[in-house]
């Protein structure tokens, strides 16, 4: 398992408070080059942190982006749904207009047959 960056960051500020710490005492202070190996230790650690971090990130980004793309093709979807839907009920509504007009207009308001007129007029602009 990869540290996480702020784990190696506070191991990296103990060990440094320990050298400074052995600093006075030439038998536990480090040598140059111990100094140097835990260093290139560290910066590896390090890298290999920031990158297992990132890519976590990058995962959780792609995840959200799948997540959204999914949402708004089921919404497109249901849009272009409602949509069939209402013009086959304004369809269906005009259809049943046209026939109270042929067989029984008496029966019709004033506001059905303007509705039908609505209907028809816009049934003729979607057909030019």
């Amino acid at each position: 398992m990869t540290d996480t960056f702020d784990a190696v960051l506070a191991e990296m500020r103990e060990q440094a408070t320990r050298w400074k710490m052995a600093e006075g005492n030439p038998n536990l202070a480090p040598s140059l080059s111990a100094v140097a190996c835990a260093m290139n230790h560290n910066a590896d650690r390090l890298a290999a942190a920031h990158a297992a971090e990132v890519a976590e990130r990058d995962a959780v980004v792609r995840k959200a982006n799948a997540q959204a793309e999914d949402f708004e093709r089921r919404y497109y979807l249901a849009m272009d749904r409602a949509e069939a839907a209402e013009r086959d009920a304004r369809s269906k509504q005009a259809r049943i207009d046209a026939l109270m007009l042929e067989y029984c207009p008496e029966e019709m308001t004033p506001e059905q047959v303007a509705e039908w007129k609505g209907a028809i007029a816009t049934t003729e602009q979607a057909g030019t």
